[in-house]
């Protein structure tokens, strides 16, 4: 039995400043260091093996060339429209690991840049890939 839990957060505020649709919009991200297995961002290709009925790995035969088969997550995150705003609610668990260089990465004083991917199913918006960094998109324009 657990006796006590706890949650890292680390929440974020931006502007959009490279996107044609949203440029303006307000981004609000948060990120949640816990590790959740194979759901995780942190997780390898192994752990996304097809398995047969037996539990054995599938194999694909390509132009004579057998390969494993895997099934990735195709999303690491989700995004939410705030409503009546212009305005996107961002949802990510990472591990701790990679928490931990992400939180030295904001506390280092340098103004940072996220560079987002995003995946449309239907009416849902989902994460693909997030990079943080220090350098602004735009490279030299910068004033």
């Amino acid at each position: 039995m657990e006796v006590f839990h706890y949650l890292r957060v680390i929440k974020l505020q931006g502007t959009c400043i490279e996107s044609d649709e949203r440029d303006g919009d307000r981004l609000y991200i948060t990120l949640y260091g816990e590790d959740r297995g194979s759901n995780s961002v942190g997780s390898t290709l192994a752990d996304h093996k097809v398995l047969d009925k037996d539990g054995i790995q599938k194999w694909r035969k390509i132009r004579g060339e057998s390969f494993p088969v895997y099934d990735p997550p195709d999303h690491i995150g989700h995004i939410d429209k705030v409503r009546g705003e212009n305005a996107w609610n961002i949802y990510l668990w990472l591990p701790d690991s990679q928490f931990d260089r992400i939180a030295a990465l904001l506390y280092s004083g340098r103004q940072t840049y996220a560079h987002l991917n995003e995946l449309q199913k239907g009416r849902h918006k989902f994460l693909r890939w997030i990079e943080l960094s220090t350098e602004h998109p735009a490279g030299d324009e910068v004033e």
